[in-house]
């Protein structure tokens, strides 16, 4: 039988809730936040004034930026306010109207599985890296039993019910779907969110919309630069490291193998990339 951490009792009894109240009006009188002996659980921690995660925003150029306190389910709120200030609207090229360099929608999912999937036993923040082409979301613990977001894979998510309450509350589709509604608003783009994990972390990478995935030189740099450095790649890694979707991985492997800089051995999905020496050291010569 699975025994999920908001059930275990909480260390602190001594819980106020008036934040939750203020923005989620009667939510407490529905949520279990007592065990059999009436004291509180992890679930009530989670959701008073006293919890004691949270979310550390940190810039590349700035160092920590902000860090969210109070109950979990307003600092899922506060921390995309926090993001909306750093991640602004404007005008990005090849898209029509102001737009953010980090789509919001994908952010939205992204906060809410980092809550309901990380490892809380651990006493760790999220923490929310931005870089100006690159934010990722770093959430602690891994991935639980094996799953992640939606991969098809049987995910279950450690704070179930905090994950019911954000689904309830329409925080995030959750069901499975994370990874598609994280990499829905990149669609057309050539670009999309990937996710790296082991057994202390799952981190998702959200690639900048303002990287012109168009510039077939800047791409051609960037794979040769990748293909030279870890030999033998294969497509899914190549897609997954550059954060270009399969499709445009595959467009742009099959035009530098077409004009010299590659070549592959292999059949399918395990065909595998080297560099070309032999036009490396041709353009060499040349010069």
């Amino acid at each position: 039988m699975t025994v999920y951490y908001e059930y275990l009792t909480s260390y602190d009894q001594d819980l106020s809730f008036e934040g939750i109240s203020d923005r989620f009006p009667h939510m407490m009188d529905d949520v279990r936040v007592r065990n059999e002996e009436g004291l509180y659980n992890n679930l009530a921690l989670l959701l008073s004034d006293q919890c004691p995660w949270g979310f550390t925003v940190v810039s590349s150029h700035y160092g920590q930026v902000h860090r969210t306190t109070g109950p979990i389910m307003n600092q899922v709120d506060d921390v995309l306010d926090v993001l909306d200030c750093m991640n602004p609207r404007m005008y990005i090229k090849g898209r029509t109207g102001l737009c953010r360099r980090f789509p919001r929608k994908g952010l939205e999912e992204g906060v809410v599985n980092a809550v309901i999937h990380c490892d809380l036993s651990l006493g760790r923040d999220v923490t929310v890296l931005v870089d100006p082409d690159v934010l990722s979301i770093i959430s602690p613990g891994g991935v639980w039993k094996g799953g992640l977001l939606g991969s098809g894979s049987g995910t279950r998510p450690r704070n179930r019910n905090l994950g019911n309450l954000m689904l309830e509350r329409g925080r995030a589709g959750l069901r499975g779907h994370g990874m598609h509604a994280m990499r829905e608003p990149y669609t057309g783009t050539g670009l999309m969110p990937t996710v790296v994990r082991d057994e202390r972390w799952f981190v998702v990478n959200y690639p900048a919309l303002t990287r012109d995935y168009r510039d077939f030189e800047s791409r051609r740099r960037q794979v040769l630069t990748f293909v030279r450095t870890f030999r033998g790649s294969d497509e899914r890694r190549i897609s997954a490291s550059l954060m270009m979707t399969p499709y445009y991985t595959r467009k742009i492997l099959s035009r530098m193998e077409d004009e010299g800089d590659l070549f592959s051995m292999g059949i399918g999905m395990n065909r595998m990339y080297f560099p070309n020496r032999w036009r490396r050291r041709n353009d060499e010569s040349e010069v």
